[in-house]
């Protein structure tokens, strides 16, 4: 399985590029740091999919909850707000 970053690490307010997943696929969008996993804190990052009437937060990503697995068909994205703490990013691997 392949790993790619879909949001670069930060703590300001910012938006992934879409994950698109074909229908019967699967996909894990999670999120990272370049620190220790139990040193780093930060606040959530929600997991959105995009509908044609605008984004639904499906999720939450947090320090508790580092990744979770979507299922396709649909184009999903993750989305970060300004916070005090460590740069997080986030991934996808298919």
């Amino acid at each position: 399985m392949a790993q790619t970053i879909i949001l670069a690490p930060g703590n300001t307010a910012a938006l992934s590029t879409d994950v698109v997943v074909e229908a019967g696929k699967v996909a894990t969008i999670g999120v990272y740091s370049d620190l220790y996993v139990d040193d780093a804190k930060f606040n959530s990052i929600s997991l959105l999919m995009v509908t044609p009437g605008g984004d639904n937060k499906i999720d939450v990503l947090s320090n508790t909850k580092r990744a979770v697995i979507v299922t396709g068909p649909g184009t999903f994205r993750v989305q970060r707000q300004d916070y005090q703490g460590d740069a997080f990013g986030a991934f996808v691997e298919v």
